[in-house]
């Protein structure tokens, strides 16, 4: 995976997207950065792209519908890397993005949350529900 120069995140607003542009402009070599759910379908398809453009590859939940299918499929698009980790329910219910080379099945949501913190240099949050919120504080912690 290549690296995503600190300019790259300044389209995106919020507090997670400004400290991943602050790291890499204090010399962060972050070359994967783990995305959660949010609502805003243009924004998660631009940072799909952006991240694709720049090398960084895009960890993210497995799912192919909503925000998370938007990313990937904007990222996969732009020819990025993307990994999905899916748990076994959800892929069980044909929710797995099909067009992910890279989809990592695991038996729970926990070991999804634990193996996604494990692939990723960073994390960006984009607006979403709780479970996002939930992420969110769980990886801060």
């Amino acid at each position: 995976m290549g690296q995503l120069p600190a300019d790259a995140v300044e389209p995106f607003t919020g507090v997670a997207a400004h400290q991943v542009a602050q790291a890499l402009h204090q010399g962060s070599k972050v070359q994967a950065v783990r995305v959660v759910n949010g609502r805003r379908d243009q924004a998660a398809a631009a940072l799909g792209r952006r991240l694709a453009s720049h090398g960084v590859g895009v960890v993210f939940g497995g799912g192919s519908i909503g925000l998370m299918g938007v990313l990937a499929d904007a990222a996969l698009a732009a020819g990025g890397e993307v990994v999905g980790v899916i748990p076994h329910a959800l892929a069980a219910r044909e929710l797995a993005h099909r067009e992910v080379p890279d989809m990592r099945v695991v038996p729970s949501m926990h070991a999804r949350k634990a193996l996604m913190a494990e692939l990723a240099d960073a994390f960006v949050a984009l607006p979403g529900g709780l479970g996002t919120f939930e992420e969110l504080l769980e990886i801060a912690t």
